[in-house]
């Protein structure tokens, strides 16, 4: 390898120094593959402060499921007052800049996922 290859002269190179090459000049650098887009996805465009509630899967979370929540991929564990409250089988939420993103609803019973619904929701100022 030329000395310039790495714009700072030097002989000894790190692997990123490497990588940060090959992804320039080579190929591009391996990355995971991004999550897939939850199914059944519902797109809401809604007036801010207006309130929602989203449910899911009433009649399959009686079947002794357990509802998780998730907000952009992360769990919900907790409401938040005045903005997300949790409950069983639904969620509200006060719609802001702070609330939009993609709300996920994944029902389980033990390991198996029985279900899942998603709601964008985006917020119209």
């Amino acid at each position: 390898m030329h000395l310039n290859a790495t714009l700072t002269g030097r002989k000894l190179i790190t692997q990123d120094d490497v990588w940060g090459l090959q992804r320039l000049y080579v190929f591009p650098f391996p990355t995971v593959a991004p999550t897939p887009k939850p199914p059944r996805t519902k797109h809401k465009l809604v007036a801010e402060g207006r309130k929602l509630t989203f449910r899911c899967g009433k009649k399959i979370a009686a079947k002794q499921g357990k509802v998780d929540w998730y907000k952009d991929g992360e769990l919900l564990e907790f409401s938040h007052p005045g903005y997300i409250t949790l409950k069983d089988d639904h969620i509200s939420i006060v719609a802001n800049a702070i609330n939009e993103g993609t709300y996920t609803c994944i029902v389980r019973k033990k390991n198996k996922v029985l279900t899942t619904y998603s709601w964008k929701l985006r917020v119209r100022f």
